[in-house]
């Protein structure tokens, strides 16, 4: 990235430890209402070597909280959008985009570089357990996104490991399927936030609803703590 858009940046760390991060590999799964706010911030800082998987494609109900949800991003394949996206903000970014679900089966084309941190910001439960056993089993650090549906008060965000979580029925689905030995080394954000109870559709369907300042508030918490998680072995 040109030296001037990361000079704030580097005022806070010192170049030393700045261009320490040149060589920093991250793996981002999941680019929706968390996972692109976590994306974004981090090429901002100065993280040069992302790869982004995700299968989806932009919808106009995604305007309310997701970053790369425009009126004329609507329809397009959400990977193809943020590469788009991020290349006006570091023209020099290394970004690999892999338009796919994710799944254990696909882990021989995603897992054929070393990442420094992977960031799971999947909604599915099966699929995010089986990320979450892939970094425990290649031991890499991963942080998981926990729920911030049907939440309206970012304040009650908080990263901790899944073993300490409370409130959030998703954690407590992880906690039943993921053994307990190894939940201690599983980061989360999760929120201690009662959810508000979900309202019907017109077509009777139950949704789950979801706000941008909340699901925003939750991917910049897993952006921060991937950072000081980094600058720790790096100090």
């Amino acid at each position: 990235m040109k030296p001037q858009r990361t000079i704030r940046t580097r005022v806070v760390l010192g170049d030393e430890i700045f261009n320490s991060f040149k060589d920093v590999n991250i793996l981002i799964v999941g680019i929706g209402g968390v996972g692109s706010f976590t994306l974004e911030s981090l090429v901002r800082f100065g993280i040069e070597h992302i790869t982004i998987v995700d299968f989806d494609t932009v919808s106009e109900s995604n305007i309310n909280r997701q970053i790369l949800a425009l009126d004329d991003t609507i329809g397009k394949k959400k990977v193809d959008v943020m590469r788009e996206r991020l290349l006006k903000i570091n023209d020099e970014l290394d970004i690999r985009c892999i338009d796919k679900i994710y799944s254990k089966e696909i882990n021989d084309e995603i897992f054929d570089r070393q990442y420094d941190y992977v960031v799971d910001a999947i909604d599915m439960l099966k699929n995010k357990i089986e990320l979450i056993e892939t970094c425990l089993e290649k031991n890499i650090k991963i942080i998981s996104a926990m729920g911030c549906g049907n939440k309206l008060d970012p304040t009650k965000l908080e990263i901790s490991t899944l073993d300490k979580t409370r409130v959030c029925p998703l954690a407590r689905k992880l906690r039943q399927k993921i053994d307990k030995r190894v939940q201690k080394k599983i980061n989360v954000v999760y929120s201690k936030e009662e959810p508000i109870e979900k309202k019907l559709k017109d077509d009777g369907k139950v949704v789950t609803g979801s706000i941008s300042f909340v699901t925003a508030t939750g991917g910049l918490l897993i952006a921060s703590k991937l950072v000081r998680d980094l600058l720790d072995g790096r100090k």
